[in-house]
């Protein structure tokens, strides 16, 4: 594995760590200032709006079932499995996820500008 994808499957661990802490200064760092989030059943989000968002998303468990990262350059697409423990604001919003992230390096540093975020039907019993 290259050191970029090393360096980005950090990246999106401490991405998650920082919403479940709550840590907007880290967020700040993580997030382009061009990021824009789209996930099922939510549409488009900006910056902003998710931004906002995060004083209410309570993760109490996450992991990173598996994680494919694909360079190209100065930039990144990670395509993870993701699962979690969750809610906003009281509504429930665990389960599988199939997340598309895209990263772009700033300098020395890696951030995100986009994420689209897909909920798996749960299976039946």
């Amino acid at each position: 594995m290259t050191a970029p994808k090393h360096e980005l499957i950090a990246r999106e661990q401490a991405w998650m760590e920082a919403v479940q802490r709550k840590d907007i200064e880290a967020l700040e760092q993580i997030l382009g200032p061009d990021y824009a989030y789209t996930a099922s059943g939510q549409g488009r989000w900006s910056r902003q709006r998710w931004l906002e968002t995060v004083a209410v998303y309570d993760i109490h468990r996450f992991e990173f079932v598996d994680v494919d990262v694909r360079e190209y350059g100065d930039a990144a697409v990670v395509l993870a499995h993701y699962q979690q423990e969750a809610s906003v604001a009281g509504i429930r919003r665990s389960g599988d996820f199939l997340i598309t992230d895209v990263w772009v390096r700033r300098g020395d540093q890696w951030q995100v500008v986009a994420r689209s975020s897909i909920l798996m039907p749960e299976a039946a019993a």
